[in-house]
Order: C-alpha cells, then structure tokens, then sequence
C-alpha cells in the first residue's frame, strides 16, 4: 500500500513537537539527533511545514569534500524566496557560491566578505518574515558551511535572530558542531534525542496505514520487540510481510512468527544497506519519500535541488 511508503501522520512524537515548538517561539537552537531511520527528517519536514515561513535545507553525501556546499543550497533556498534583492556587494559575493545573486565576480574568495553577505542576506530574509531553518542530515556536511552559519547565527542581533534545527544521526555530529554548542548569548542549544516509538505508538502508526487485515492492537507488540521501534525498520517489515503473506491478519500464522521472520529480513536488508552506503542509503529514503532530494521552503512550496 502506498501509506506504507509515506504514513499518512506523524504519530508518537508529541513530546518533541511541543519541545520544537518552544524552541522556535524563542528563537533557540535545537540539535535534534538519532539513530538511522529514527525519523528525523519526517518530524523535522513536517514541523517546519506547519510553521509556515521556514526553510530546510539537506546536506548530501559527499558534502564533506566540497566547502560551502551546504551554505550554497541554504542560498538558493533563500533566493527563491526572497521578495527584494540583496545589497548589490552582498550579491556580488554570494553569486560566488549561488548563480542566482548574479554573476561571480573575479579574484579570490574571501571568508570575512562571504560570512558578512551571508549575514546580511538572512537579516533581510528574516525581516521579510523568515523564522526557521532547519538543516538535515548534517554529518554529511562540509564544515566550513557549518562554521561560517554558527558565526553567523551568534552574531545576529536579536531583532534579526532565526530559529535554527540541526538534524544529524547519533554519534555523527562533526567538529564543526561545537561551534553550535557553545551557543547564543550564553544560552546552549537545545539537545534533542529520538528515540524508538513505544508499542502504543507503533499501535497508532499501524492503525493510520490502513492496511486490509491488520489488526493493529494485536500487532503492535510483536513489531515493537523485533523492530526495536525503529518507524524505518517497521515499515520494511510490513512490506516484508505483505510479500510474504496475501493478508497479514489472516488466521494462518501468528503476528509474532510472521513479524520475526519478516523482522529479520529487514534487518538484514538494512545490514547490507548500510554496506552499500549512503548513496544507496538515500536511493532507498527517495522511494520512500524521505525528502532526501527536496528543499522545502515555507508554506509548502519546493525547490529542487
């Protein structure tokens, strides 16, 4: 079923709804992290979506190799939505990075020029009434975007302060990042850990997929204990089932030998995933529409990447 590849909902992540939201009203940076196919990016693209003017920019594998990359697509994000130009210097400097502004100006880059234009493109952003980004899949990306935008970041004034969401796998925030915890006028940022989805949640997402012939409360256990709660590897254990099985409610097996075998195979799926790495990590993420290759930028509107 097509819900299997995108849930309908967002379901057992309230708690870090509400967290994100106070973060955002007071303009605080939040560092959201979790394991692979915790959700992240689902929770993130939906929250920033029903904030309305916001952006969110994902940084790709191989980012790490190319600097500004990162910065580059926030650029052209910000362009597409922008109503005025910016200061004609500031363009002329960003076009170094983003063809939008303009054409490249000749000679050398310069980091101070670059990080000032930077600044100012965001100030007029923000005024026009941007109030959050959120940056995704960040220990893909190059740390020099990362340093220049921490920079940037402490050194709005507070009329012109941005919310900011940084979204990167357990384990994996780079160097850089550091830079984000010193934090903002003294303030830390707000860490913010995903964990698995508990049974009950599992219950909802289930009953939200609708799904002939599952019985989502007599389910629900069996997949939490061998999917771990983990909403990526739940939902490659039904199509798993499916496979396997014409109606997974059906009387012929039980829920729990039918969600451990099918459990199994998606773990081993994933095993071998990850020895593919994260190009075809990212492949798998597209068809199940992860948002891997969007950018989204307020109010629901798309700029391609």
């Amino acid at each position: 079923p097509v819900a299997v590849l995108r849930p309908p909902r967002l379901v057992g992540r309230d708690p870090e709804w509400n967290l994100l939201r106070e973060a955002a009203e007071a303009r605080r940076t939040v560092l959201l992290d979790g394991d692979a196919g915790i959700g992240k990016t689902r929770l993130l693209s939906d929250f920033l979506l029903h904030q309305g003017s916001s952006a969110l920019v994902c940084a790709r594998p191989g980012d790490t190799r190319v600097p500004y990359a990162l910065l580059s697509r926030l650029l052209q994000a910000g362009v597409q939505r922008s109503r005025a130009p910016v200061a004609p210097w500031a363009a002329r400097e960003l076009a170094r990075l983003a063809p939008e502004f303009g054409p490249a100006p000749a000679g050398p880059l310069d980091v101070l020029r670059l990080r000032q234009a930077s600044a100012d493109a965001l100030a007029q952003w923000r005024a026009e009434g941007l109030a959050l980004i959120g940056l995704d899949d960040l220990h893909h990306a190059d740390e020099a975007s990362l340093e220049l935008l921490a920079e940037v970041a402490a050194g709005a004034a507070p009329a012109a302060r941005i919310g900011w969401v940084l979204a990167a796998r357990s384990g994996c925030m780079t160097g850089a990042l550091a830079h984000w915890r010193a934090g903002l006028d003294g303030e830390d940022p707000l860490r913010l850990t995903l964990g698995p989805l508990n049974t009950q949640a599992i219950e909802g997402l289930l009953a939200s997929l609708d799904i002939p012939g599952l019985d989502a409360a007599a389910w629900a256990e069996p997949i939490a204990r061998h999917t771990g709660g983990n909403p990526l590897f739940i939902l490659e254990t039904l199509l798993a089932m499916r496979a396997r099985e014409p109606a997974p409610g059906a009387a012929s097996g039980s829920a729990s030998g039918s969600a451990s075998g099918a459990a199994s195979g998606a773990h081993r799926d994933e095993a071998r995933g990850n020895r593919r790495g994260d190009h075809q990590e990212r492949l798998a993420r597209a068809r199940r529409g992860g948002f891997p290759h969007r950018t989204q930028v307020g109010h629901g509107r798309q700029v391609a990447r």
